[in-house]
């Protein structure tokens, strides 16, 4: 994504679809005043594995009806997809458990 002085900003987090993609949604509603469905739209083409978890879901929701007065677009239920915390990928479902590498938890791979 192209910043101000036509610098590049990398955000990335650990599979790069939830955390991250959250936070540059919200930058886009708050900075460039974007309304969520335009600044999903314009994400999803760059980086079309965007899908924040439901709990950021819903806080975008509310930053959406708070910067625009109206909530702009639906969001689809990822939890009932995938199922909370399971680790599982929306496009393989493949996991990998990561404790035999000594970290918590388990991990998609896409």
């Amino acid at each position: 994504m192209k910043m101000g002085n036509n610098k590049n900003v990398l955000v990335h987090c650990f599979e790069g679809k939830s955390r991250s993609t959250t936070v540059v949604l919200a930058y886009l509603i708050l900075q460039k005043k974007f309304t969520l469905s335009e600044a999903w739209k314009l994400l999803k083409k760059v980086h079309p594995r965007t899908q924040p978890n439901n709990d950021f879901g819903r806080i975008l929701l509310e930053l959406d009806k708070k910067i625009h007065g109206k909530i702009s677009m639906k969001w689809m239920n990822v939890d009932h997809l995938c199922g909370k915390n399971t680790g599982k990928s929306l496009f393989t479902g493949e996991t990998v458990d990561d404790s035999k590498r000594g970290m918590k938890g388990k991990r998609s791979v896409v």
